[in-house]
């Protein structure tokens, strides 16, 4: 649910850089929250976990405009390096003004490993592919391409733990995909074929 971004981008877009998305971009976003609402949520029913959810989802949808605006004009790998440390050091205070930082005694060793796994491979890497790769394409474009982060979540929680694939779950990633296909191709090869 978290992908909802790809709905607000668009019209943040619009809002911040004045750059009226097409009406295809338009559909497609919707298309795509749609799928999203499919495949993320539990009978169609919103819960506080859910607002923080969407809260998220705003936000990283700023994220993603911000990426677009400054990743132009900088180096890539220092603008994600930048990033990466500016919220590994929001992080640390946080964690040192809210958290019970106690339990870090009972953590086992092996947790360290995942931990780097999910720092560098899941965060920093995935950071640094996403501002040099914004730097060719639009941010519309760019927010329904990470959007496939649900659909390929389910799959491999379907390959990996062997959740069962339902009918819901199959509409939503049909949803995404299409809004995919219209945000890419604004349905041009339907218009050369009439």
């Amino acid at each position: 649910m978290t992908a909802v971004y790809c709905a607000i981008v668009p019209f943040l877009s619009w809002l911040i850089d004045k750059q009226k998305p097409s009406l295809y971009h338009f559909i497609a976003a919707f298309i795509c929250i749609i799928g999203i609402g499919f495949v993320s949520l539990d009978n169609f029913s919103l819960h506080l976990g859910d607002l923080l959810t969407l809260i998220a989802g705003l936000l990283y949808a700023i994220h993603i405009i911000m990426t677009q605006h400054f990743s132009k004009s900088v180096d890539g790998k220092a603008f994600t390096t930048f990033q990466f440390y500016g919220a590994s050091i929001l992080a640390l205070i946080f964690s040192l003004l809210f958290e019970d930082l106690t339990i870090i005694q009972g953590i086992k060793p092996t947790i360290f490993l995942q931990i780097f796994y999910l720092s560098f491979f899941a965060t920093a890497i995935t950071m640094l592919c996403q501002t040099l790769g914004q730097k060719y394409t639009n941010e519309c474009y760019a927010s329904l391409i990470l959007s496939l982060e649900s659909v390929f979540g389910v799959m491999f929680s379907i390959i990996f733990y062997h959740e069962v694939l339902t009918l819901k779950i199959l509409i939503g990633f049909t949803f995404i995909f299409i809004a995919i296909i219209i945000s890419q191709t604004q349905l041009s090869f339907l218009r050369r074929s009439s």
